[in-house]
């Protein structure tokens, strides 16, 4: 009678591992696709982004405030001409830069026309963000009221 070695053949233990593999990709394949639809950079280049476009609409919505109807009409139309205007100096984060970027429409009180003399005191205002690196854009776009937003 011979006595068997204990231990695990070659057999057994390739198929082990073809096992573990497979449940390791099942396993990591949502975080794989969650990861690629955030980007390269995950979840902190979005809040970055965010953070930065919601800086840029509070400063367009600064330039546009506290104004009489005649310097309402003059400074929206002298952004209007500019547009797109840059939002200030390129900004690092993390070792990406973003750069911000203004673009000031004139509507009409229905919001579906064209206002091209600014006179009817509402704005189209789009502010975007986009990583120079990475190339994550993200936009916001609000209308502006010579009332309010």
């Amino acid at each position: 009678m011979t006595k068997r070695k204990s231990g695990f053949t070659l057999a057994e233990i390739v198929v082990t591992i073809v096992i573990m593999s497979v449940a390791a990709m099942a396993l990591a394949a949502p975080l794989m696709v969650s990861s690629g639809a955030l980007g390269a950079r995950g979840p902190v280049s979005h809040i970055q982004l965010s953070g930065l476009a919601r800086e840029q609409a509070e400063l367009a919505m600064k330039e546009l405030s506290g104004l009489s109807e005649a310097q309402w009409t003059q400074n929206l139309l002298a952004l209007a001409v500019a547009s797109p205007v840059t939002g200030g100096a390129d900004v690092t984060l993390d070792a990406e830069t973003y750069r911000a970027v203004r673009n000031y429409v004139c509507v009409s009180g229905d919001l579906t026309a064209l206002d091209p003399s600014c006179v009817s005191g509402f704005a189209r205002v789009t502010v975007t963000v986009t990583g120079l690196s990475g190339g994550n854009t993200l936009s916001i776009t609000f209308v502006k009221s010579q009332m309010g937003i």
